[in-house]
C-alpha cells in the first residue's frame, strides 16, 4: 500500500485483464486502545497510519482503474471501520486510526460520485470486530463471517449503492 512502484508493477502485470473486484484491505493500527493521549502523540506514527489507511487504498484504485473498466460489474470494496464515523465518536484519544478511516472514507465516497459514470461501484465496508491479530481473539466475530457477509454484500451490491458505508452484515452505519 505504501510502495508506489509495487502497485504500478500490479497494474502492469494485469495487462489487458478485468478486475471486478478490488478489495482494499489495508490497516494498521499503531495507536491503539488509545495509547497516544494529548501531549504524547506520535505524530510520525500517524503520518504512516495515513499512508497506510487512507492514501494506500486511493493510490491502489487509481492504478487499476484500467482493468476494472474492463470489467462487466466492478466494484471498488474499501474496508473501513466503524470508528472512522464522526458521528459515533463517544470517547478520547486513537486519533490516527479514526482519522484515518474517516479520511478513507470522505475520499472513498467522493470517488464513488466520480466513478459512478464509468459504471464502477464503490462500497465502504466495516468488518465488524473481527478476531484477528488487530481485533483480539476474544471477539465476537470470526473471520469467517466477516467474509462472508463482505462477499454477500459484494456480490448484491447496485450501482446506486455506490458509496454506502455499511458493516458486514448489511446495516447502515452513520457518517
Amino acid at each position: 500500500m505504501t510502495a508506489p512502484t509495487q502497485i504500478t508493477a500490479l497494474a502492469q502485470a494485469l495487462g489487458e485483464d478485468s478486475l471486478d473486484l478490488l478489495v482494499n484491505n489495508a490497516g494498521v493500527y499503531f495507536d491503539r486502545w488509545g495509547q497516544d493521549p494529548v501531549g504524547r502523540i506520535d505524530y510520525a506514527a500517524w503520518e504512516a497510519t495515513f499512508r497506510v489507511n487512507t492514501l494506500g487504498p486511493m493510490r491502489v484504485t487509481e492504478a487499476l482503474l484500467a482493468p476494472l473498466s474492463r470489467s462487466a460489474r466492478p466494484l471498488v470494496l474499501a474496508i473501513t471501520s466503524h470508528m472512522g464515523s464522526t458521528t459515533d465518536i463517544a470517547a478520547p484519544r486513537d486519533y490516527a486510526y479514526r482519522s484515518s478511516k474517516a479520511a478513507l472514507n470522505a475520499a472513498m465516497r467522493g470517488l464513488a460520485h466520480e466513478l459512478s459514470p464509468r459504471g464502477i461501484g464503490v462500497l465502504l465496508v466495516h468488518p465488524g470486530w473481527v478476531r484477528t491479530r488487530m481485533g483480539g481473539a476474544d471477539v465476537p466475530v470470526t473471520p469467517e463471517e466477516s467474509v462472508r457477509g463482505m462477499l454477500l454484500l459484494a456480490e448484491r451490491c447496485e450501482l446506486g449503492q455506490s458509496g454506502r458505508f455499511l458493516r458486514y452484515d448489511g446495516t447502515a452505519l452513520p457518517w
